[in-house]
């Protein structure tokens, strides 16, 4: 056991903790039929995108979603919102591209 036992991370260790569990499963994920290019290059900041984008798939309230993010504005927070609603509409012209065929 580490002399360090017990003490909270810093947002150094938790980065460098991190990077080492991603660089394992960009090594492991062929092996569990993954993409490992998925994790190539996952960072914390990738993890918080991920968290903001789910957050407002799963209907949180924006005004949350921009709190717990951290975000000092809305507007930062309505950029992934922006997205979500682009990647809706480009699924619904695919199926309608599938139906129309």
């Amino acid at each position: 056991m580490s002399e360090n036992a017990g003490n909270a991370l810093s947002a150094a260790g938790i980065y460098v903790v991190l990077k080492r569990f991603f660089t394992h499963a960009w090594n492991s994920a062929g092996d569990a039929g993954l993409d490992p290019l998925r994790f190539e290059k996952a960072s914390t900041h990738w993890m918080r995108h991920t968290f903001v984008r789910q957050a407002l798939v799963d209907g949180v309230p924006i005004e949350l979603v921009s709190e717990l993010a951290g975000h000092a504005s809305i507007d930062t927070t309505s950029i992934y919102s922006t997205q979500e609603l682009a990647r809706k509409i480009k699924a619904v012209q695919t199926m309608k591209q599938r139906v129309l065929a």
